[in-house]
């Protein structure tokens, strides 16, 4: 796989690996909303590529694929494929080990870490994610 593009604001990094459970029981800030942002670039990037790799399919089969490639078993994956779960705290009353959609929200709130990141640092984050998750979305497209 590509390597992952690194996250250097320290705070922003901690907060991509703090599930709510855990937010909530330590009173610090979670990853849900590092998550709906990552999400949104995510679907913008697997859309061009799809948009760009499937000339001949129509909006319906496009959006059909969309679905299944932005999807939890997906985010699942690669959310081990990159070993991230290693790092993810989450609350007493939770097991990380079963709780497959942390996982997944996990790879999105990752992509909307390496976007605040950027934000801090005054860097463009789109190149950065689509030289990323280009080469790591495409072998699957195909």
């Amino acid at each position: 796989p590509p390597p992952l593009p690194l996250i250097y604001d320290k705070k922003v990094k901690e907060r991509v690996f703090v599930h709510k459970s855990y937010g909530n029981e330590k009173n610090v800030d979670d990853n849900e909303r590092l998550e709906f942002l990552g999400d949104s670039y995510l679907n913008h990037i697997v859309t061009n590529l799809l948009y760009d790799s499937m000339q001949n399919a129509r909006e319906g089969e496009l959006t059909i694929l969309r679905s299944r490639l932005v999807s939890n078993e997906t985010g699942k994956k690669l959310s081990d494929l990159y070993e991230l779960h290693k790092k993810v705290k989450v609350g007493n009353s939770l097991h990380a080990d079963v709780k497959s959609k942390i996982f997944a929200d996990l790879f999105e709130a990752y992509i909307g870490g390496i976007v605040q990141d950027c934000k801090y640092s005054k860097r463009d984050p789109y190149p950065i994610l689509y030289a990323w998750l280009g080469p790591l979305f495409q072998p699957l497209i195909d």
